[in-house]
C-alpha cells in the first residue's frame, strides 16, 4: 500500500503508469521538504520489484529488504544517506551508479537509483548523470528528489517525468497524528501549525525532542535580538554561519524559524492573527508589533528570503548573515498599533 498522506495526485500518477506498464525511465519528485517525496520513492522502488500482484505489498522479501535499505539493486544517494561529511553528491558517486546501471539486476526485477536532494549534485556530477539519462539502460529506474527544482540543470529536468508534491493541509496532519500516533489533540494541532505542511517534520518531532527544543531556542534568541545591540546580532550571525559550514540544513532551518516569526508578526500587525504558525508566542509577539511598521516587517521578511537564496547560491555565509543582522529593523515607528 502507498499510504502517502496528502499526496493523492502524485500517487495517482505513479499508480496509473505502473498499471498501464508505461513507467518512465526517470522521475523527478519535486515539492517542499518533508512532504513524502522520499517515502514515495521507496514505495516506487518496492513496486517495480515486488513479488505480489498488488504492489507494493511490503511483506515480500523484495519489499522488506528495500524498506530496510538492504536491497542490492536499490541505491540511495544524497547527503543524508552518506557516511562522510560531504553535503554534495560528487562525480565519483554518479560514475559508480553509471557502472551499476548497466549491470543486470542482482536480486530483483529492476535496478533503482534514488538521488535525494538532487539539487546538491555538483555540476560535474549533473553532467555525468545527464549522459546516462539520455541513453538509459533497460531494467533501470532513476528517481531524483528535490526541494529546489530551480537549482537543477534544465537538461536534467527535461529528461525526467516530473511529479509535483504539495504541502499537506493542517487538518490532514493533525488527523494523522491523532489517529495513527495517538497524539493529544492540542499537541497535534500545535505540530500541524508549526509543520507548515511538512508532515514528515511533524512525525520526526514525536521521536526527536531536539527539534522542538531547537525551535524554542531560536525563537528566544530572535526575540532577544530584536532588542539587542548590533554587536550581539553580529555574534548571532557568526554562530549561524559557523553552523552553516558544518550543517547547511540545520542553519537554513534556523532562518526558516526566523522568517516564520516575522511573518506571524506581520499577520498580527495586519489583524490576521487567526493564521499564526507560532500561536503559543502570541503574547510575546503582541509586545513587539508596536515597534515596527508593516513596511519594515515586510522588507525584513524579503531580506531573510534573499539571504536563504544567497546561501543556496554559495555566497559567503558570514557576510550574508552579518548583512541580514544589519538589516534587522530596530527603529520604533511613530505611534503604535493596538494589540491583537
Amino acid at each position: 500500500m502507498w499510504e502517502i498522506e496528502g499526496q493523492n495526485n502524485a500517487v495517482r500518477q505513479l499508480i496509473a503508469s505502473l498499471e498501464s506498464d508505461r513507467l518512465s525511465h526517470a522521475y523527478l519528485l519535486v515539492g517542499p521538504p518533508k512532504v513524502g517525496k522520499f517515502t514515495t520513492a521507496i514505495k516506487l522502488a518496492q513496486s517495480v520489484n515486488c513479488l505480489r500482484e498488488k504492489y507494493p505489498c511490503e511483506s515480500c522479501k523484495q519489499c522488506e529488504r528495500i524498506a530496510l535499505g538492504q536491497h542490492p539493486d536499490v541505491r540511495i544517494l544524497g547527503f543524508q544517506h552518506k557516511s562522510d561529511s560531504k553535503e554534495e553528491t560528487g562525480i565519483d558517486e554518479i560514475r559508480d551508479i553509471e557502472h551499476q546501471a548497466f549491470l543486470q539486476p542482482y536480486e530483483g526485477k529492476c535496478r533503482v537509483f534514488i538521488v535525494d536532494d538532487a539539487e546538491r549534485m555538483t555540476v560535474e556530477a549533473s553532467n555525468a548523470l545527464l549522459k546516462t539519462l539520455e541513453d538509459p539502460p533497460p531494467q533501470c529506474l532513476f528517481i531524483l528528489i528535490s526541494s529546489a527544482e530551480e537549482s537543477l540543470l534544465p537538461t536534467i529536468k527535461s529528461r525526467c517525468s516530473k511529479i509535483q508534491f504539495a504541502a499537506v493541509s493542517e487538518h490532514i496532519i493533525q488527523s494523522f497524528l491523532i489517529d495513527r500516533h495517538r497524539v493529544d489533540e492540542n499537541h497535534a494541532a500545535k505540530l500541524a501549525r508549526l509543520s507548515r505542511g511538512r508532515i514528515g517534520w511533524a512525525i520526526d518531532t514525536l521521536t526527536n525532542s531536539v527539534i522542538l527544543e531547537q525551535r524554542d531556542t531560536e525563537v528566544t534568541r530572535l526575540l532577544s535580538l530584536m532588542d539587542g545591540t548590533l554587536e550581539q546580532r553580529f555574534y548571532a550571525a557568526a554562530d549561524v554561519a559557523n553552523l552553516f559550514y558544518n550543517d547547511r540544513t540545520q542553519a537554513k532551518a534556523i532562518l526558516d524559524i526566523w522568517m516564520e516569526l516575522w511573518r506571524d508578526l506581520l499577520l498580527m500587525k495586519e489583524y490576521s492573527s487567526d493564521f499564526l504558525y507560532n500561536e503559543d508566542l502570541r503574547d510575546s509577539l503582541n509586545q513587539q508589533i508596536g515597534r515596527y511598521s508593516s513596511l519594515q516587517i515586510t522588507n525584513y521578511i524579503k531580506c531573510i528570503s534573499n539571504t536563504i537564496k544567497s546561501l543556496d547560491a554559495n555566497a559567503n555565509a558570514r557576510l550574508a548573515l552579518e548583512v541580514l543582522m544589519f538589516q534587522m529593523p530596530n527603529q520604533k515607528p511613530q505611534g503604535s498599533s493596538p494589540t491583537v
